[in-house]
């Protein structure tokens, strides 16, 4: 909640200008920045047994090459200079290139509160995050700071939190010492890591160039129409799901050994996710005018095309949510790497074709992109893995039908409100959505069940980590 009160404020106080320059030096800062880390986070949540020794010699490795992601990104300001045309990008890159180390040092140590289930006071830490962003934000935008504020906004939001891991977080690392990679486990950890980062690359490579196609062709103002319709049509998917990617790893790594149980945590864990964040997407489908005006204001209208369009992209990307989980989970990065390859491919053809009809085309593009390789990307992932078919489509299913529906339903109805009363009509219009939806969902089959499910997930949330099975890992488990 705090992050969407913080978007809309942003998007009152300052220009799509402005959110343009700043998402010209993202469409960089994305791309590099996913060698931050290395991946050894990840690596570090998936492997069951974990000891001092092997953490901090992914932390030193971490500072090493963070340093030179860090010199990268500075370098690479004079050629965004002259790739945008746009001179005010310099200095943004290089504070947001410092953005991305600060973030990066703090890696290592989430992974080790992951691992030992803290996850009350990782959850305050992001609170506590998120709000000091958001001070920081508004406020330097409410004093004229323009596209600074979003950058003072990333910039206190990386140190607040990193601080923040090494404050709470129990593990420090120990002076760096010379160890065999084959001995210390160093090298299975390495693996992991090199092919979730490379993954990570080549998914940015085709989930970013939209945006560097929209700004360097039609320039910073459709640059930021573009994007903040983008990342508002992702925030039911980022804020709900991205959030317990983490979680969802550790429990479902240590559960390899039981397929069963295995196959079980996956379906209920999964309910939760896809029943709160389809219908979000589907009402923003079917109302994308209130939603931009009562969120972003009249200043956004043109926007409103494209929100409508990559939101329905953004319902085809919430339902593959669930593969990575399974790939990372089970350690399959090497195969999701593979996938990421054909998913980079299709989308950059989409968007290369939808550039000629400007902004509006790429939206288009990539939202066909998307949905084409939806049902493929889901095929691909279960083959092979403990999850089936079957598993896969049972918790998700259900809030897609139900979302669907309600969103028909609504589409039929028309509106009972004037339009200068466009909060009243999204709150009137957004409770017919949601009685149809409830509806929907309880009167499928297995409504009951299904809500028994719910119950389960949201009991073992509330319980504290010594309710729950510890896992694995000697110290820095």
């Amino acid at each position: 909640m705090a992050n969407v009160i913080t978007g809309m404020l942003l998007a009152r106080l300052l220009t799509p200008s402005d959110f343009g320059i700043v998402a010209m030096v993202v469409s960089l800062t994305a791309f590099v920045g996913s060698f931050s880390g290395f991946g050894f986070g990840m690596a570090a949540l998936q492997r069951e047994q974990l000891d001092h020794s092997q953490l901090t010699d992914l932390f030193w490795l971490n500072a090493k090459l963070s340093t030179l992601i860090f010199l990268f990104t500075v370098l690479m300001a004079p050629v965004l200079v002259w790739f945008y045309g746009e001179p005010r990008v310099t200095w943004v890159t290089v504070v947001m290139a410092a953005v991305l180390v600060i973030r990066s040092m703090g890696v290592q140590h989430q992974a080790a509160m992951n691992r030992r289930m803290d996850y009350t006071r990782l959850t305050a830490l992001q609170l506590v995050t998120t709000i000091s962003g958001a001070v920081v934000g508004v406020g330097a935008a409410f004093l004229g700071a323009r596209y600074w504020a979003l950058v003072l906004q990333q910039l206190s939001m990386s140190m607040v939190h990193t601080a923040g891991l090494w404050s709470l977080g129990r593990w420090r690392p120990s002076r760096p010492e010379r160890r065999p990679q084959g001995r210390s486990g160093l090298r299975e950890l390495l693996t992991y890591g090199r092919e979730y980062t490379l993954y990570r690359v080549v998914s940015q490579i085709g989930f970013n160039l939209d945006r560097v196609l929209v700004g360097y062709f039609r320039g910073s103002v459709a640059m930021g129409l573009y994007d903040n319709s983008f990342r508002w049509s992702r925030y039911p998917l980022m804020n709900v799901f991205s959030p317990l990617l983490d979680v969802a790893v550790s429990g479902l790594s240590r559960l390899q050994s039981d397929v069963r149980a295995f196959r079980d945590s996956f379906r209920k864990g999964a309910l939760p996710v896809y029943t709160l964040v389809l219908p979000s997407l589907a009402f923003f489908v079917v109302e994308p005018r209130v939603v931009i005006l009562t969120l972003l204001g009249s200043q956004w209208v043109d926007a409103i095309p494209l929100f409508q369009v990559l939101c329905l992209s953004g319902f085809a990307s919430s339902l593959l949510a669930g593969t990575k989980w399974i790939y990372l989970s089970e350690a399959r990065t090497a195969r999701q790497l593979r996938w990421a390859i054909v998913e980079a491919g299709v989308t950059i053809t989409g968007v290369s074709v939808g550039i000629r009809w400007g902004a509006f085309g790429v939206a288009v593009g990539f939202a066909a992109a998307t949905w084409l390789i939806v049902f493929p990307a889901i095929l691909y992932c279960v083959q092979g893995s403990r999850i089936a078919l079957a598993d896969f489509l049972a918790p998700v299913w259900r809030p897609a039908a139900a979302a669907v529906s309600a969103g028909l339903a609504l589409w039929l109805i028309p509106p009972v409100l004037a339009d200068e009363s466009v909060l009243a009509g999204l709150l009137a219009r957004a409770a017919v959505f949601s009685v149809f939806y409830v509806l929907t969902w309880l009167a499928l089959p297995g409504g009951r069940a299904a809500v028994r499910d719910l119950r389960r997930v949201a009991d073992l949330l509330v319980s504290g980590p010594s309710e729950r099975s510890s896992g694995g890992g000697a110290h820095a488990s």
